[in-house]
């Protein structure tokens, strides 16, 4: 078997790397990802069935309740131990899944653009980026009220 070079594979992955790295930079150093209050610590602490529960507090609130405690399992018992400090491996590892959903939600963006409009690549580069940043409007107000 040979290796082959693939410009637009590498280029796709390029891409989704760096919206992940610029969202993990941004949710580590910018907006930092930690357990606020009761509620988040509760919900990081105690896992439930992956099925709707019709008697429960929110019964279809399934992906949260589920993948939060995941990933405060992951964080304490994989990345505390290399970082040594518990809320900055819960914030380490929330910001990579939050990053990786988003990278998803970018990239299929992308995949519409190219697939239903049929853009051109480089266009649908441009074009998913700027929807990326357009998420962020909702951030602006007055000059200096905005801390990101």
């Amino acid at each position: 078997m040979t290796f082959q070079w693939n410009f637009h594979k590498a280029q796709q992955w390029a891409y989704a790397i760096f919206i992940f790295l610029v969202m993990f930079i941004f949710f580590v150093k910018g907006n930092m990802l930690v357990p606020y209050d009761g509620d988040d610590w509760s919900n990081l602490s105690s896992m439930r069935n992956a099925i709707p529960m019709p008697n429960g507090w929110n019964p279809i609130k399934i992906l949260p309740e589920t993948l939060f405690p995941i990933t405060g399992f992951f964080a304490a018992y994989a990345v505390n131990p290399i970082i040594g400090d518990y809320i900055q491996s819960i914030s380490i590892t929330s910001a990579c899944v939050l990053s990786l959903i988003i990278t998803v939600y970018v990239l299929l963006f992308r995949r519409w653009l190219v697939q239903i409009w049929n853009v051109s690549s480089a266009t649908s580069y441009a074009f998913s980026f700027l929807f990326l940043l357009f998420h962020f409007l909702v951030f602006k107000g007055k000059v200096g009220a905005n801390p990101f």
